[in-house]
């Protein structure tokens, strides 16, 4: 049971290696031309491997990304302070900040809206900033961190705000500032046109260093004291999921907004009057947008990295065909160079072929090359070699006396040369001649390769 046991976990062996034979010592022909290319597909697949992964670790391979549009279920976001900024532009008095809380003339006013109420106007006044052009001292308004929230399902509170520019009334700065006077409140509304600077701040996210970039967008809106102006802001809201796993699923979540749509109209000094029940000079509604963008980006790991390499590699090493070819094109030729070396002693091996050592018997060289090759490629045959290994085990179990073997083996010889002579391949022998002696000498040596030559 125990023998039938180790028998079956043998044959599952997934790990078998094969039982190989062994020439020089070695188990494999390897050629000088085949390790000169064999380093080039290696320092070129070492170069391809390095410069691959120095990219990757410096995120200059681009994540996978995947983004589509959707409907806007429910989502609050945060907007940061300074995220919305408004500066004003007065060709007559462009020296005078309307903005300021003492002495203030145009008054800006947040109002929110949750759901359908209108909450208690908040006065937001000016704060000096470098300028985002030519970094210069500015005084402009900036919205402190607010939160806008939209929701198709009830129980969830949608949170939108209005920015009202008005003239200045102490019904709204009570408490937080002073008005000027009223000629020069006038006289500053009645020289607009002026020009509202609309800066806003979003968010995009930079594949290369994994981090996000803010963007300044800016727009210019005119003002008069004739009409109002009326503007919708609406936010583009993107959901991210960033996937930045080394070899797992690393998966960060965010929420920003990365673009917005604006659009403009003036109305009528009627129609602004029903917010606050005064004249407005302008008013910006801020929104978030109902559609989103959801965005899936997903860094390659290392595994990826490893298939894109081993992919370049498998194509270099497709010339192993060529130069496996090759090799066993000289191994062929080194084995049958070899085989001639034993049964030729007076042979030698130079580096393209075998030259036959002149001798006295004065033997043609190139047609003994010619024939001798010709006759080995018969010899490699593999049913030529089990018959002749299964001729010589018959003949050795005839034979017990050496000297009854080598008679047969000289019987053989006889018959061959019988044969040859028959087809007036060689010149009958003379004794007296000894040059035909020598030639009948290598004849014998050479046909006794044939001695057991299988025939098809």
């Amino acid at each position: 049971m125990n023998q039938f046991i180790e028998n079956l976990i043998t044959q599952i062996d997934a790990f078998g290696v094969p039982i190989q034979l062994r020439y020089k010592n070695k188990t494999q022909y390897q050629s000088m031309i085949g390790g000169i290319f064999s380093l080039i597909i290696y320092g070129t697949s070492l170069a391809y491997a390095i410069m691959v992964l120095a990219q990757w670790n410096s995120g200059n391979i681009l994540a996978k990304t995947q983004t589509q549009t959707t409907t806007i279920e429910q989502t609050i976001i945060e907007l940061e302070k300074g995220f919305f900024q408004i500066g004003i532009f007065n060709a007559s008095k462009n020296d005078i900040n309307p903005f300021r809380n003492e002495s203030n003339i145009i008054l800006p006013l947040l109002i929110g809206l949750v759901n359908t109420e209108y909450m208690q106007p908040i006065p937001i006044f000016s704060s000096s900033i470098k300028s985002y052009y030519d970094n210069s001292t500015r005084d402009i308004i900036q919205l402190n961190k607010m939160n806008l929230s939209f929701s198709r399902t009830s129980g969830f509170a949608q949170r939108q705000y209005f920015l009202v520019l008005v003239k200045c009334t102490q019904q709204y700065i009570a408490g937080h500032g002073t008005c000027a006077s009223d000629d020069e409140i006038n006289n500053y509304i009645n020289n607009l046109p002026g020009i509202l600077d609309l800066t806003i701040n979003i968010k995009q996210f930079n594949p290369f260093t994994q981090s996000f970039d803010q963007i300044t967008k800016s727009q210019y809106l005119a003002i008069e004291n004739i009409s109002s102006l009326y503007t919708q802001i609406q936010f583009q809201v993107t959901k991210m999921s960033l996937n930045v796993g080394f070899l797992f699923d690393s998966i960060q979540n965010y929420t920003f907004i990365n673009n917005y749509e604006i659009n403009n109209q003036l109305v009528t000094k009627q129609y602004s009057h029903k917010l606050l029940n005064q004249d407005t000079l302008a008013i910006i509604f801020l929104r978030l947008d109902t559609l989103q963008i959801e965005s899936q980006v997903v860094y390659p790991k290392i595994g990826e990295i490893f298939a894109q390499i081993g992919s370049i590699v498998q194509m270099l090493l497709m010339t192993k065909i060529i130069f496996t070819k090759l090799n066993t094109k000289f191994l062929e030729k080194e084995i049958k160079t070899r085989i001639l070396q034993i049964y030729y002693s007076n042979q030698k091996k130079t580096t393209n072929k075998v030259e036959t050592i002149e001798c006295q018997n004065k033997i043609n060289n190139n047609q003994l090359d010619k024939d001798s090759f010709k006759r080995l490629e018969v010899k490699f045959d593999l049913l030529n070699i089990i018959y002749q290994i299964i001729t010589l085990q018959q003949l050795l179990q005839e034979f017990n006396d050496l000297d009854k073997l080598q008679l047969s083996i000289q019987s053989r010889q006889q018959q061959i040369i019988e044969q040859n002579k028959k087809k007036s391949q060689i010149i009958p022998l003379s004794e007296d001649n000894e040059e035909d002696q020598l030639k009948m000498n290598h004849l014998h040596k050479e046909d006794l390769i044939d001695l057991f030559d299988y025939k098809y």
